[in-house]
């Protein structure tokens, strides 16, 4: 690992900055301005937000001249002169009245406790009365007052329900609050980190707490936000080291963290070092990060300081078991191995019966009075040979259930962290330690991950401030399952081949005897490896280490303006090998592959921004500059021919020169940009951005690009009275150009070696020529919205809708032969997306002892091909105005307006002479739900999400169908096969009696005159079986293709806050303990697979999850 100058200025500063309310200065001209608007005017100056309840400062009115006065001083000066109080916390200011003191102190006892929210942190500032004394809660959100027994005493924090509490003897109270009025404002993470109003946004914006991830857990943080954010779509994959993919309004999108991109994956941030999530949802929203923000950025923010000003200990433990699957493939246990009803076992490769790969054997379990076992018998792989003849012994063909079940393991998961924070006077600082461990399904799988997340900010002079995060994870498995359609995977060597007629539990004696580290024993031997033999000799070891590390400078000159440095780095390095034992079957005597990836990315960025005020008018602007360099080296080998001794892993052991490659990528990136916005009176706000990029990925003179944007969103409800329903309304719209590049090295003409002449290697040069006049691809997009809120902003409905163009696409497009090339890469075709967004969320119910908070989100999108290069007729498929999801496939002929197959001569379907286009592939629509329901010290939330709509293809339900392991074929019409004679004639078997049809050479329809009418043909039903389950072949609806629609629960925790049962344990400021669930319930049409990973290979079971987690804070 190189250390970089960067890495060590990093690991040596361990504080990171905030805002310091001696830092912030004012400069305001106003008379009779209302107190509301005074709020708003500090907070568009400086980076405070204020809290308060509306009851106590709507009549209230100021008039000031003040010039550069510093917050805290203008903050005394204005607010005890109209009996207001301030306190704050975070970056919140927290108002409320200031509480007289009565001057006659009844001295019968004095009264202590501690006032905390839900999550058990400290509220500062809270208002405490009694009959004697009104006081506030101190900064560890403790009080004192003098009561007597008998007495009521009133607690009341603006944003929460007021609290009453009855003095029954002189014991320290705890008094918990809930949470009911709102923040003035929400303030999220938008582009390079920087914080705005949600309301001055003119584009969609989801910000998810990093609240959701402290419960139910998982190996694979990002799963956490399936269903809970309109547009984003996660498809969540079971396996070992399986990630999710990721796609945000059906694109990829950009990944960043504290403000700086980084390379794909999440799984190096632990669940409780979040802070929060902001989904930046298209060009709009991310065009200040470059191209790379052109199909929007998923922002992750850790944590880098504590709430309480004393030091806080928590520990975060959650364990869970597999209790079941949601999703498993079910397999028939009524006939064995064989063909046509029949099996004996030989060599296991052809020579005996029919032992050879098919599951259309005998019946299973059929008595036989005239066997020593009471059942039909016959040869099997582990007959034993008779002693005499050396023939082998017959055993009894019997069913063995659930083989699968009962190999694999039951799953469990460990999520256990540590943290240590606290706020400090300038700054604050948190550092966690986490650990992860999932034991996967498949014997002898597992991953493990520690890590360590260290944030600070400070103060380092009046003006600087500092902000620094550093997150060092390690990801390591000594072994982990392959996924794909291929015999090194489990479910390939037992769902699809293997007979229930072999006991899986038989098999895990492995080796041959004698043959040790030579050969398997197995069921077969023509092509499959024993499964047993997979889980403990083909072993997959791979880590991957990581940090990502940032720092922040903001030095403030005064008059609301800064100049800002930002430097992050992303250092990864990956170590994947397979060691393939030498008894492979039906391959070479042993392999060894390696491949390491050695990667750093940089980003850097410097920018100065100010804030100015001219009578209602405000403007924020910036201007800044970026580099981004991605420094990649790549190594990949493996022997050929084999082991030359087994088990011995390593290049040198190779039977054949081992092939060994290197491959490093360079890539650089330089933009400038700025962004402009103006507001009248916080009501009407309008931005423009602007950027230019050089990128080294393109060609010299078309490397340069700019691309500019604009956005607006206006607060209806400030200009006009609306319904008094309506308590906020809100429209917004934008409109960006972004360009795009393209990865390294594109332009380069490569060269492969194609053989070797005696001694000499020969090369030749790739079959592609480049476009030396290849420009950028670029975007249009715009985009539309409203919010708006109802009944005090209890209910709040958000909608928008996108269209994306994205023109001159960079593609391979076929070129004519005489050139010399096939393929040339070029700027080719348009794509239109364009969909809607809908979210539904609010407070449905609260009160003291019960609060019901839900969210419903709705999502729905399209692309379709806009336009084909040089204007042709087709590309492939596809026309214009098609999805460019459409699933064309080879089909059988059907008779029009029906289900049924037409048939030929032999009786099994006709293939169509076209691809036809059976549906799309991505769904209809996409919604989720989720809840937050509190009754007293308990509170239940889940999430439910599901896809409608969409085609998917499995590879597993079409080997199933054709070998015969699949539950639907058996039936009593594969009987009918044994005596060789066709006999099954299908019920939706249609034949052409007359007619004709007539094509186009694209395949239309041009005359259909055909008459039809029922088929008597009979055929094999294994043969109509296979027609229907074709692997790669034909695509059936209902038997290979299927409809990918589901629901699931994704997941469930059951809380019980312990707070009240640990008053007399000072040790402990809050706990609570949780029942949790992942993968709960779901419901499908897609047989033996979970179709939410969208996986058309060989994936594995989705494993229901169920466990604990115990959250404790001292």
């Amino acid at each position: 690992m190189r250390i970089t100058l960067l890495s060590l200025f990093l690991g040596a500063v361990l504080v990171h900055a905030s805002p310091n309310v001696n830092a912030q200065r004012i400069t305001l001209n106003k008379k009779s301005i209302s107190v509301i608007d005074f709020f708003r005017e500090v907070r568009k100056q400086t980076a405070y937000d204020f809290v308060y309840d509306h009851s106590i400062v709507k009549d209230k009115r100021i008039s000031l001249v003040v010039n550069e006065m510093p917050l805290e001083q203008l903050l005394e000066k204005v607010l005890p002169e109209i009996q207001l109080s301030w306190k704050v916390k975070d970056r919140v200011i927290v108002i409320d009245e200031i509480a007289s003191t009565s001057s006659r102190l009844v001295a019968q006892q004095s009264i202590t406790g501690k006032v905390t929210n839900e999550k058990g942190d400290p509220l500062i500032g809270a208002s405490v009365f009694s009959a004697q004394q009104n006081t506030l809660t101190d900064e560890s959100g403790k009080f004192s007052i003098v009561a007597k027994t008998g007495d009521v005493i009133t607690i009341r924090y603006v944003g929460y329900e007021t609290k009453t509490v009855s003095i029954v003897n002189n014991e320290p109270l705890r008094i918990q609050m809930h949470a009911q009025l709102e923040e003035m404002e929400d303030v999220v993470v938008t582009a390079l980190g920087l914080k705005k109003s949600e309301s001055s946004l003119g584009y969609a914006v989801e910000n998810v707490k990093g609240e959701i991830f402290e419960k139910v857990k998982s190996d694979k943080v990002i799963d956490m936000l399936a269903g809970r954010v309109a547009g984003l779509r996660v498809n969540s994959r079971s396996g070992v080291l399986q990630d999710a993919a990721i796609t945000l309004r059906g694109r990829e999108p950009l990944y960043v963290v504290n403000g700086n991109p980084v390379n794909v994956g999440f799984r190096g941030i632990a669940a409780d070092d979040i802070e929060s999530v902001t989904v930046l949802k298209g060009p709009q929203a991310s065009v200040l990060y470059g191209s790379r923000g052109i199909d929007g950025a998923i922002v992750i923010t850790t944590k880098n300081s504590g709430k309480s000003d004393e030091v806080e200990i928590a520990v975060n433990s959650s364990n869970m078991l597999a209790a079941g699957f949601i999703s498993f493939p079910e397999v028939q246990e009524v006939y064995g191995q064989g063909e046509f009803g029949q099996y004996a076992f030989k060599d296991g490769k052809g020579g005996g019966l029919y032992d050879d790969i098919w599951i259309w054997g005998p019946k299973l379990n059929q008595k036989d009075p005239n066997t020593p076992s009471g059942y039909w018998e016959t040869t099997q792989y582990n007959s034993p040979k008779d002693p005499t003849t050396g023939e082998l012994i017959p055993l009894p063909w019997v069913s063995n259930k659930n083989n699968l079940k009962r190999f694999l393991l039951r799953g469990a998961t460990t999520n256990n962290n540590v943290s240590l924070s606290q706020r400090l006077k300038d700054g604050g600082y948190s550092i966690g330690l986490n650990q992860m461990y999932r034991q996967g399904m498949v014997p002898n799988t597992s991953v493990n991950q520690i890590g360590l997340n260290v944030g600070g900010n400070y103060t380092i002079r009046k003006r600087l401030k500092v902000d620094v995060n550093v997150n060092y994870s390690n990801l390591f498995t000594d072994n982990y399952p392959p996924v794909g359609y291929a015999n090194d995977q489990v479910f390939y060597n037992t769902v699809m081949y293997m007979g229930a007629n072999t006991d899986i539990m038989d098999l895990r004696n492995y080796w041959k005897e004698g043959r040790e580290g030579y050969e398997q024993r197995n069921y077969n031997y023509a092509w499959f490896q024993n499964p047993w033999f997979i889980a403990y000799e083909y072993i997959r070891p791979y880590a991957k280490k990581r940090v990502i590390s940032s720092i922040n400078f903001d030095y403030d000159f005064g008059k609301n303006t800064h100049f800002i440095l930002k430097a992050g780095n992303d250092y990864q390095f990956t170590n994947n090998e397979t060691f393939q034992p030498y008894a492979w079957v039906n391959g070479e005597t042993g392999k060894y592959s390696k491949a390491t990836y050695d990667e750093t990315l940089l980003d850097i960025n410097a920018m100065v921004t100010t804030k100015q005020q001219f009578g209602k008018w405000s403007v924020d602007a910036m201007a800044g500059v970026n580099w981004n360099e991605l420094d990649r080296n790549t190594m990949t080998g493996e022997t050929n021919g084999g082991l030359i001794v087994p088990n011995v892993y390593n290049f040198t052991n190779s039977k054949k020169q081992a092939t060994v490659s290197n491959y490093r990528t360079d890539k650089r990136m330089y933009g400038l940009y700025g962004s402009l916005t103006m507001d009248w009176d916080a009501t009407l706000f309008l931005t423009f951005t602007g950027r230019n990029d050089w990128s080294s990925a393109l060609i010299k003179n078309n490397r340069s690009y700019f691309y500019p944007s604009v956005s607006s969103s206006i607060i209806v409800s400030n200009l006009v009275k609306l319904p008094e329903p309506i308590s906020f309304l809100k429209v917004r719209g934008s409109w960006v150009n972004v360009g795009r590049d393209m990865d390294a090295y594109n332009l380069s003409t490569n060269y492969y070696l194609s053989q070797v002449w005696g001694s000499e290697p020969a090369f030749a040069p790739e079959d592609r020529v480049i476009d030396p006049n290849i420009e950028p691809s670029m975007t249009d997009s715009y985009e539309m919205g409203l919010d708006i809120r109802f009944f005090n902003n209890k209910l709040r409905l958000d909608a928008s809708y996108f269209n994306t163009l994205d023109k001159n696409w960079i593609q391979e497009v076929n070129i004519p032969h005489p050139s010399g090339h096939s393929k040339m890469l070029t700027n080719g075709n348009a794509y239109l997306r364009d969909g809607y967004e809908f979210i539904l969320s609010g407070k449905l119910k609260e009160n003291k002892d019960f609060s019901w908070e839900a969210s419903a989100n709705f999502s729905s999108f399209k692309t379709v091909l806009y336009d084909i290069y040089n204007d042709q007729y087709n590309y492939g498929n596809f026309k214009i105005g098609d999805r460019s999801d459409a699933f064309y496939a080879t089909v059988y002929m059907r008779e029009p307006g029906t289900e049924n197959f037409v048939v030929g001569n032999n009786g099994l379907p006709l293939v169509d002479k076209f691809s036809r286009n059976m549906g799309n592939k991505d769904p209809k629509w996409e919604a989720g739900l989720t809840n937050n329901i509190r009754y007293k010290d308990w509170n239940l939330s889940f999430n439910v999400s599901g896809r409608f709509g969409g085609l998917i293809y499995s590879q597993l339900n079409a080997r199933m169908l054709e070998t015969g392991a699949d539950k639907r074929t058996a039936s009593l019409e594969r009987e009918e096969d044994w005596d060789r004679v066709p006999s099954f004639v299908p019920n939706d078997a249609v034949v052409v009696s007359s007619g004709d049809i007539k094509y186009s050479p694209t395949g239309e329809v041009l005359e259909d005159t055909r008459v039809f009418e029922k088929s008597t043909v009979p055929v094999m039903y294994k043969d109509w079986m296979r027609q229907m389950g074709s692997l790669g072949g034909r695509m059936t609806k209902g038997w290979n293709v299927y409809d990918a629609s589901f629901i699931k629960l994704r997941d469930i925790a059951i809380t019980y806050t312990l707070d009240k049962h640990l008053v007399h344990w000072k040790a402990f400021k809050s706990a609570n303990v949780s029942l949790i669930g992942n993968n709960v319930l779901m419901w499908k049409k897609l047989p033996h697979e979970d179709p939410d990973g969208n996986v058309s290979t060989l994936g594995y079971p989705t494993e229901r999850y169920l466990g604990l987690n115990l959250n404790v804070k001292f």
